[in-house]
């Protein structure tokens, strides 16, 4: 179970639920991988403390920006995703930017 907690994991755990939130019009995630959870199976799941984040109801559309970055706005702030390889700026019309770095899923809260 150690290896659910690397940097690596959380970081495409937070990249592809990102992605289902932003993409989809309802949003949900069940992230798995193709290694055994213990020594009787493969059927334990792990719950992700970003998973707890409140944005509220979506208030826009998912908004491509380029393939692979996009962002969708929430009553409580916005969730982004980028699966390229470069680091992006995602500026606003009110000012307010946002940094994604590459193989990355961020949830903004504004509250």
């Amino acid at each position: 179970i150690r290896y659910r907690s690397s940097p690596e994991n959380i970081q495409l755990a937070k990249l592809y639920t990102a992605m289902t939130m932003v993409i989809p019009e309802n949003g949900y995630i069940l992230y798995a991988d193709n290694n055994p959870d213990n020594p009787s199976g493969d059927h334990d799941h792990t719950y992700y403390d970003f998973y707890n984040t409140d944005l509220g109801k979506a208030t826009s559309h998912g908004m491509e920006i380029t393939e692979g970055l996009a962002y969708k706005k929430y009553e409580k702030g916005l969730i982004a995703y980028n699966r390229t390889k470069f680091k992006y700026i995602i500026k606003f019309k009110d000012g307010k930017k946002v940094e994604v770095g590459p193989l990355e899923g961020i949830f903004v809260n504004d509250n």
